[in-house]
């Protein structure tokens, strides 16, 4: 299999894995890395600084920011934008929502 890019997808890295699939209305900034069967669901943002493993689903709506990694087979599925991640176990994670 091979990458798949929606043509409605701003994808400007070239470093995404093989059996990706990026939908449509997403935006993947030039510097970041998303590994092999990744599936970005329609209206993701990525920026430059985040890495994304192998076998992640991003949902819908979510944003990445600068500075975020992903381990590989996760689902990220919330239409928040992330501020503070963090890893307490494999697939386990403590989001934290900062205040503005």
């Amino acid at each position: 299999m091979t990458i798949k890019i929606h043509s409605f997808a701003d994808v400007q890295s070239n470093n995404i894995g093989e059996d990706t699939r990026i939908w449509q209305f997403c935006v993947v900034l030039p510097m970041a890395v998303i590994g092999a069967n990744c599936n970005i669901c329609a209206q993701v943002l990525i920026e430059n600084d985040v890495i994304i493993g192998d076998n992640v689903t991003v949902k819908s709506g979510v944003q990445l920011w600068d500075g975020l990694r992903l381990k590989m087979t996760f689902l990220l599925a919330l239409t928040l934008p992330l501020l503070t991640i963090n890893f307490r176990a494999p697939n386990i994670i403590q989001i934290t929502f900062h205040k503005l």
